[in-house]
């Protein structure tokens, strides 16, 4: 884990523990457009809303990974609370689990643009 970079989003600076990771505060969806410039690798986002609706936003979601689980609660945070515009998603795979889980790959409009256009690689998931 410590040889793997990885970016921290957050309200306020701070020095990270780890190695190999910066914080980014401030203008998050500039750096992560940066990120996605320069990097030929996957950027992961496990488990924030709300940094997840921000890219969204700015377009920089390429690809949703949600593992739906066989279980029904009354409440919790809907999934994509607070985004403010539609977001049209192509179902692309599936994968089902001897749990009952099954694991759902979506590809973002956005993706699906730039997978027609040259050098068009990268890709985020949640």
């Amino acid at each position: 884990m410590n040889e793997t970079p990885k970016v921290v989003a957050a309200h306020e600076a701070f020095k990270p523990d780890w190695n190999n990771t910066i914080v980014v505060s401030g203008d998050v969806a500039g750096e992560v457009r940066k990120l996605k410039e320069r990097s030929g690798k996957r950027i992961v986002i496990l488990g924030s809303n709300t940094l997840c609706v921000s890219l969204m936003q700015h377009g920089l979601v390429d690809e949703f990974q949600i593992m739906m689980n066989p279980i029904a609660l009354g409440n919790g945070t809907p999934l994509f609370k607070g985004l403010r515009q539609r977001a049209d998603l192509r179902l692309s795979k599936t994968r089902d689990f001897k749990s009952g889980n099954v694991l759902l790959t979506y590809t973002s409009a956005a993706a699906q643009v730039r997978e027609r256009s040259p050098g068009a690689n990268i890709h985020a998931s949640t």
